[in-house]
């Protein structure tokens, strides 16, 4: 019996050991290689020459932001042109949201954003609440 659990316990301990070594032996190739993989992006980053810095922008992506803002800014200022254009062309001098819609090819709630700004600016005036008797008139 004390055979048996000698046995036992020097495998138990023999596995440790193998255990240990091949955990150490992962760890130093994980370092080698990790190693050589700094070495070969640091060789690859110095070949394509230095890195942008952040005062230049990254290529100057900042710079396409702001005038696709101001691209924005100018298409809603000729929309809402658009918009007191249709007054004059309009049989009573109202228009609709509906109206809107179709002239300009927006949607339903870009239509009614538009009028409201327009009514914030006191260009038009919206005679009714709610609902399909609602229109606008210039003022």
């Amino acid at each position: 019996m004390n055979t048996y659990l000698y046995f036992i316990f020097g495998a138990i301990a023999g596995g440790a050991v193998i255990w240990l070594i091949v955990r150490q032996a992962k760890r130093d190739s994980c370092v080698c290689v990790k190693e050589k993989e700094k070495e070969a992006a640091t060789a690859e980053a110095d070949s394509f020459g230095p890195a942008p810095s952040f005062a230049q922008g990254f290529g100057g992506a900042g710079q396409d932001k702001m005038s696709l803002a101001e691209r924005q800014a100018q298409a809603k200022e000729e929309h809402k042109k658009k918009i007191l254009a249709l007054f004059v062309t309009a049989p009573i001098g109202r228009i609709t949201n509906s109206d809107v819609e179709r002239a300009l090819g927006v949607s339903d709630a870009t239509a009614t954003r538009y009028l409201d700004e327009l009514e914030k600016e006191r260009l038009v005036c919206q005679v009714g609440e709610v609902g399909r008797s609602v229109y606008y008139e210039k003022i």
